[in-house]
């Protein structure tokens, strides 16, 4: 049996303090996917990625936003989390991407982050997340 694959409080939060930016009922929007802002205050909590992908898809329509994703990633990666704090000093990009991919299940369980290597060329893979969505 797969597990349901999870992600980490912390990226709900970006897009709700983004709605809350916007002006938009962030309570109200949170509800919609069965969450309220209490879960927001525990950012290394664990939520469903369905739930995340859900809520992300509301804040979208509620704004008519198409890439408020990107306006919710723009916080920095360095302020997500210990894993997020590594890779940013790293020294060079491979590096962070190798560190990436070891510490990648503690933002996202069952994910399947990788690089492929081929003589001089390497490719950063994150294959499906596994589990029921």
């Amino acid at each position: 049996m797969n597990n349901i694959p999870l992600v980490r409080v912390r990226y709900a939060g970006s897009f709700a303090k983004e709605l809350h930016k916007l002006g938009a009922p962030t309570e109200r929007v949170l509800n919609t996917v069965g969450l309220s802002e209490e879960i927001l205050d525990i950012p290394d909590g664990f939520m469903p990625v369905e739930q995340l992908l859900r809520f992300a898809e509301q804040a979208r329509r509620y704004t008519g936003i198409a890439d408020i994703g990107l306006a919710a990633g723009l916080t920095p990666f360095g302020q997500h989390s210990q894993a997020g704090h590594n890779v940013m000093v790293c020294t060079n990009l491979y590096q962070a991407i190798v560190l990436f991919c070891k510490q990648g299940n503690s933002e996202i369980t069952n994910s399947n982050f990788h690089i492929r290597q081929q003589q001089t060329m390497v490719w950063f893979c994150g294959g499906v997340v596994e589990g029921t969505v």
